[in-house]
């Protein structure tokens, strides 16, 4: 199993670099269920933020990439019953697909709430809460 960061991923959805997209899906096809890449649950909320904030993705675009990411035999995903249930929570709330993940993770972690200055985030992710 080999870790995959961030950036490799984004090249695989924005397209804006031919070169290192091609060595990405080089990449992954050298990959399979016996020799996955692993992709962390950061590397995931990372790239739901990237694509949204960098690229302009809409919030529908994001959940099919992460879909295929997820659906994919060659790549295995940290936590992914979570973050598929944080995707939906976000797309049942409007809220951001990465502060839903977040939240989940700490409440997975025993934590009570998450503090944040985000108001949005505040009002549509269950326990986020404005830290004041």
């Amino acid at each position: 199993m080999i870790g995959v960061d961030t950036n490799v991923l984004v090249r695989i959805f924005a397209e804006d670099d031919p070169k290192q997209r091609a060595a990405v899906h080089h990449f992954m096809r050298q990959r399979s269920a016996e020799d996955p890449a692993f992709v962390s649950a950061v590397v995931v909320t990372e790239v739901t933020w990237v694509l949204d904030r960098t690229y302009g993705f809409s919030v529908s675009a994001i959940r099919d990439a992460l879909e295929w990411l997820f659906e994919s035999t060659n790549a295995v995903v940290e936590k992914h019953e979570l973050l598929r249930s944080a995707i939906a929570l976000a797309a049942d709330r409007n809220a951001d697909i990465s502060d839903c993940i977040i939240a989940a993770i700490a409440v997975e972690a025993g934590a009570s709430r998450t503090v944040t200055f985000d108001h949005p985030a505040a009002s549509r992710v269950p326990g986020m809460v404005l830290l004041k």
